[in-house]
């Protein structure tokens, strides 16, 4: 497991459901019960945000992805919407954005290890390195 360390709580969000579109686009997956692919933390004493991201999920990507990827204006998953979040966490700027874009097009199955190299390292933490950051205080027992 791994935490992607983010701007903000509508970052995480936008950047999990993002993420859950490609297996279920928007206009699919209305009443379906979720619109997120991970969680998402706050640290309990500071305004620092991350999102949990699961670098050892796979999930099919929906048929009608690559459609939305590639046609102008789309309101369900646009090239846009991608290069908006995507963008301020990459790891080599448009080069890892259209990385992700070309992964995501080529493949039906998408694997989650396959996108986190993509992501500017800094950004990535284990649990460990977020429990040494005080992410998980531990509670005593009275």
């Amino acid at each position: 497991m791994r935490y992607i360390l983010l701007s903000s709580e509508q970052t995480c969000a936008d950047l999990s459901r993002a993420l859950y579109r490609i297996s279920a686009p928007e206009h699919l997956s209305i009443g379906s019960g979720t619109l997120y692919l991970f969680p998402w933390i706050q640290h309990p004493f500071s305004s620092a945000w991350a999102m949990q991201f699961d670098d050892a999920y796979q999930y099919p990507k929906h048929w009608a992805v690559n459609d939305m990827l590639t046609a102008p204006g789309d309101p369900y998953g646009s090239q846009a919407m991608m290069q908006t979040l995507f963008l301020p966490i990459a790891a080599n700027g448009a080069a890892s954005l259209q990385a992700l874009l070309a992964y995501i097009l080529a493949n039906s199955v998408i694997d989650t290890a396959e996108i986190l190299p993509l992501v500017d390292p800094a950004l990535v933490k284990t649990q460990a390195e977020m429990d040494a950051a005080g992410w998980f205080p531990t509670m005593e027992l009275p």
